[in-house]
């Protein structure tokens, strides 16, 4: 009886031994599961803004996009961040007993919550990416509403950023969105934010113009080329063109006899011409918008 109770003793402190160190492996694989209740967002700037708990990057991806993140807090005082991770729907809000079920809603809290955004207002935006169910969210807040518009920017973005991820072609789309987030708001600043009265040209559109203006021209050159090249060959003697001339003093020589007065007319070789969204639980206002890659 003595061995069985040590039995189950022996089981039952290998079975809380376990559970701790399941405990301690997801907290050491999550940067953090809960997301703190409203009053512990207090700005914080030595918070990363790469966070990426899917590990999507490596290291010096991280690092490169880290900089470009900072470049733009230094200059215009707006928070950016980008966040990869497992599933949104495995956090919890606060000490409540709450999972989420909306990424969109997820990112505001995160943003809040967490201490990003600058200033009173919380100027910024954050991407999030969710592996489990492939969806993705843009949040904005403060001078982000205006500088990236529900209307205008976060369309733009989602038109210009979405498509890499289903691609999998995750720094690049990551690297480009704080290219995006650069040009938004360097515009907005100069108090000329893009929208629908001032469009944004699409990424990498001068390359792509240049390319069509090139086709275009050696398209134009070709054709050019064939026309001139085709009335060059109407001039170049021809076995009909012989046979006429041979017919031509035929009749020419018959007409000597008939006629007294004779005129010639030179004959023209004429060729064919050409023509060219809310918030989330801390009450702060947020715009966004969420969807699937």
């Amino acid at each position: 009886m003595g061995v069985f109770k040590r039995a189950l003793s022996l089981i039952a402190a290998a079975a809380v031994a376990m559970s701790f160190s399941m405990q301690s492996f997801a907290a050491e694989n999550l940067t953090n599961n809960t997301v703190p209740t409203y009053g512990d967002g207090e700005y914080n700037a030595d918070l990363p803004r790469v966070i990426d708990d899917y590990e999507l990057l490596s290291d010096s991806e991280e690092q490169k996009l880290e900089e470009k993140a900072r470049e733009i807090i230094d200059e215009f005082g707006f928070d950016c961040i980008v966040m990869t991770m497992r599933d949104y729907a495995a956090y919890t809000y606060g000490s409540y007993n709450y999972n989420y079920n909306d990424i969109l809603v997820f990112a505001h809290d995160y943003f809040d919550y967490k201490g990003y955004g600058v200033g009173t207002d919380h100027d910024g935006i954050i991407f999030v990416i969710s592996m489990y169910d492939r969806s993705y969210a843009f949040s904005t807040c403060g001078y982000g509403m205006e500088a990236i518009s529900d209307s205008y920017g976060v369309t733009w973005f989602e038109n210009d950023l979405v498509s890499l991820l289903s691609d999998g072609d995750y720094y690049k789309c990551f690297d480009r969105y704080f290219d995006d987030v650069y040009e938004f708001v360097k515009e907005a600043r100069e108090d000329k934010p893009y929208s629908a009265l001032h469009t944004k040209r699409p990424t990498g559109w001068l390359t792509r113009y240049a390319l069509a203006a090139f086709v275009i021209a050696v398209i134009v050159t070709l054709i050019v080329v064939f026309i001139l090249t085709r009335q060059m060959k109407t001039v170049m003697p021809k076995p009909a063109a012989k046979q006429y001339l041979k017919n031509y003093k035929e009749k020419f020589s018959q007409d000597t006899y008939l006629y007294s007065n004779v005129s010639k007319t030179a004959k023209s070789s004429g060729g064919s011409g050409g023509s060219g969204g809310g918030g989330g639980h801390s009450g702060t206002s947020h715009g966004g918008h969420s969807g699937h890659f």
